[in-house]
């Protein structure tokens, strides 16, 4: 897993990595570092396909969607507060809407 937001993570991602996490980035700036990761991996003979890309997300089902919609095959789930017991409550939230939905 290559974790960054520059180019350069990109490259290294696509020359070297199974999994890039591309941190705090539009989509726009998205989009290029994937083109940028898909040339590297190609430049070096891998199948850009085969590099699960790893998105940040809230525990709900629109994150999950746009993280979908932005080809993500995992989600690192980002708590909406320091409170344990709203954690809890929307992590079962996001286990019966999202996780048991798809």
């Amino acid at each position: 897993m290559v974790g960054g937001h520059s180019f350069a993570a990109a490259r290294r991602a696509g020359k070297y990595g199974n999994g890039f996490y591309p941190l705090g980035v539009s989509e726009e700036e998205l989009a290029r570092l994937l083109e940028v990761m898909r040339e590297s991996a190609a430049e070096a003979g891998r199948d850009p396909g085969g590099i699960e890309l790893t998105l940040i997300g809230l525990p709900d089902a629109a994150s999950a969607e746009r993280n979908a919609r932005l080809g993500a095959g995992r989600t690192v789930i980002a708590a909406k507060s320091g409170d344990l017991t709203a954690l809890r409550r929307d992590l079962e939230s996001y286990r019966r809407e999202v996780i048991e939905r798809f």
